[in-house]
């Protein structure tokens, strides 16, 4: 989800592809990170680039950063949601399909019933259905 600050130039009309590429972005950068973002990766692949004003080591400090500002940053659905009670934000969809990012758990077919497995992976589950109840 792109977020926007609520106050700002981007927030007023339509996200477009032009206007999401003229923006300054602002971008999580992992530490030690000597590879693209992933939606910096996800960009180029349409052959085009954007003009990176300001980075962060968190996904969760993006929101906050475009607050004051003409910039837009990327985050993901659930943390936009949440961040946009804090923070005077406005959530637009991307203008360009950017695929979801999934997270995958894998142990040995021999531990399936291990009790800290077993565990662990209620736990898991658990939490990401707290998440996606935010959602709904």
């Amino acid at each position: 989800m792109c977020v926007v600050w609520r106050d700002g130039a981007m927030a007023r009309g339509e996200l477009t592809f032009e206007r999401y590429l003229a923006a300054g972005h602002v971008e999580m950068q992992p530490t030690g990170g000597t590879g693209d973002s992933f939606e910096a990766w996800f960009v180029k692949r349409y052959g085009v680039t954007r003009r990176v004003a300001v980075t962060s080591y968190g996904f969760s400090a993006l929101p906050a950063m475009v607050v004051g500002t003409d910039y837009v940053a990327t985050v993901h659905l659930r943390l936009a949601r949440v961040l946009q009670s804090a923070w005077p934000i406005e959530l637009r969809t991307p203008p360009l399909p950017i695929t979801s990012m999934e997270q995958g758990l894998q142990w040995h077919k021999y531990r399936t019933q291990d009790p800290g497995l077993v565990w662990l992976r209620g736990l898991l589950k658990n939490a990401v259905d707290r998440m996606n109840a935010v959602l709904t």
